[in-house]
């Protein structure tokens, strides 16, 4: 197995898990948000839905930064491949982080239990 496929390979993984992640995350805000409505806690179903159009915007300016660095013509190497990567995933794996942990937050809240 050769570096270079190595490296592909964890590029489509990482690729493949951002997506994978925003669609998990976004499941568990909008359950938050069906449970806030449900219990007339307005404000808690704001915020979560203000989360999930931050967590929207976020993916789109990161499959816009991936579709940019696909086409540019400029000379892509492994490691320009991985900084791009790096810049790019692990502030939307942070905010997915971040995400779930308001949405625990938020339905422990609705339903009264300890975070």
């Amino acid at each position: 197995m050769s570096l270079t496929f190595l490296s592909q390979a964890v590029i489509a993984m990482l690729a493949l898990s951002v997506p994978l992640l925003g669609v998990l995350v976004a499941g568990r805000l909008a359950w938050c948000t069906y449970l806030a409505l449900r219990a007339a806690r307005f404000g808690l179903a704001g915020l979560s839905v203000a989360y999930l159009v931050f967590l929207a915007a976020l993916l789109a300016a990161v499959l816009g930064v991936w579709f940019a660095y696909g086409v540019a013509h400029s000379e892509k190497t492994r490691w320009t491949d991985l900084l791009v990567i790096a810049l790019t995933v692990l502030p939307f794996y942070a905010a997915c982080y971040a995400g779930w942990k308001i949405a625990r937050k938020f339905q422990a809240r609705l339903l009264d239990r300890k975070p």
